[in-house]
């Protein structure tokens, strides 16, 4: 098969869960199928990739230094990715879009139109009125959240990763048919036996985004201390919000106890994620819950808040693998820790039990072959409807 994939960032030009999963995918469909990757470009030399093509359609920076996406390099990826399919109109059998950012999906549907290439749209997330509001203010956010609306109408298949997603994209207008994938863990099956624990580690580790509120990890941690003046955390990550999250340890007077490394690589993010007592992840939205995972396949236990845009709850069973906060408050996250970390081993024991009952489910493996076998299924009925 002639096999499309579109988004705006390449592992590991840009590190995130959607990124390494399309890569992943990209790679495995590259065996036996022509693979080419549209994105924009986020490099000053061409990657070196194996099995696929990389097309840069656009380039400029995606965030704003307060964290926000800017609109023109979306717009400009659209554009890119509009042009790249008119060029190509009927040669690809399958086009596999993300949803994000937005003007890829009418471009897709525009230049494909009256083809026969299917096209599946992936739904990481879908995103609440509310979160679109306090995003995009009352002009920004109700512009956002019709032009999310007009992609989900506009998807003719959509994969998604939790029912989350998939509650949300039915009741935002999705008529076409909805696929929804195992998982996206790619990393190890569990923590070494011997390994050691730390039983006063509390471990934040994620891009540095308002969304991931890092600062609120900061702030938990500092509460939390105050019952437990031996614990001490580490804020790994980086991006926007990195200088607030340093400015807070020092305002809060945590210096000696809450440390912010920056990125570090995968080998000493798996060794803290092995020796801490909790990990906790306050994001405010989530399409899967990768830090659920990763955590629980450490044999660590983790917090995450509970909310209107986060699917990563679906994966926390509380006192089974971790503990749901009460709201996205530092003192219910900080609560939510404490919890944690009274429940000592056995708790953590708990945690690696879910795991391995839930592994294969949530792997990303699995996802891969669900996708290929959906592919060849599409294949077969346009080849049926086609005769």
């Amino acid at each position: 098969m002639r096999i499309l994939l579109i988004y705006d960032c390449l592992y590991p030009n840009t590190v995130g869960g959607a990124e390494l999963w399309l890569r992943a995918l990209a790679e495995d469909l590259g065996r036996e199928n022509d693979v080419v990757y549209v994105t924009r470009r986020q490099w000053d030399e061409p990657p070196e990739v194996e099995g696929f093509e990389v097309v840069g359609v656009s380039g400029g920076e995606l965030y704003t230094r307060s964290g926000r996406r800017r609109l023109l390099p979306a717009l400009a990826f659209g554009l890119g990715v509009f042009g790249h399919l008119v060029r190509r109109r009927g040669h690809y059998d399958v086009v596999h879009c993300l949803s994000y950012p937005y003007f890829a999906v009418p471009a897709v549907r525009l230049a494909l139109a009256g083809t026969r290439s299917r096209v599946f749209v992936e739904w990481l997330e879908c995103l609440s009125p509310a979160w679109w509001r306090a995003y995009g203010g009352r002009v920004g956010g109700l512009l956002g959240r019709a032009l999310q609306g007009l992609c989900v109408r506009l998807t003719p298949a959509a994969f998604v990763f939790s029912d989350h997603s998939a509650e949300r994209v039915r009741s935002a207008g999705l008529r076409g048919k909805l696929h929804k994938l195992p998982g996206l863990y790619a990393g190890p099956g569990a923590a070494p036996a011997d390994g050691e624990r730390d039983e006063e580690l509390v471990l934040f580790a994620g891009r540095h985004m308002p969304d991931k509120r890092p600062v609120a990890a900061v702030e938990a941690l500092a509460l939390a201390r105050e019952r437990r003046p031996g614990l001490h955390g580490v804020i790994v990550g980086d991006g926007p919000e990195r200088a607030r999250v340093l400015a807070r340890i020092g305002e809060l007077g945590v210096d000696d106890a809450v440390r912010a490394p920056g990125f570090v690589e995968r080998a000493e993010l798996e060794d803290l994620l092995g020796r801490a007592a909790c990990v906790v992840a306050p994001s405010l939205r989530e399409g899967f819950g990768m830090a659920v995972v990763e955590a629980s396949a450490a044999g660590t236990p983790v917090v995450v808040c509970e909310g209107p845009d986060n699917a990563a709850a679906e994966l926390v069973e509380p006192g089974v693998n971790g503990e749901l906060a009460a709201d996205a408050s530092p003192q219910a996250i900080a609560a939510a820790v404490l919890r944690v970390l009274d429940a000592g081993p056995a708790l953590r024991e708990s945690a690696a039990t879910w795991f391995e009952r839930n592994r294969e489910r949530l792997s990303m493996e699995q996802s891969i072959a669900a996708v290929e076998r959906i592919y060849r299924d599409s294949s077969r009925t346009a080849a049926t409807n086609a005769s």
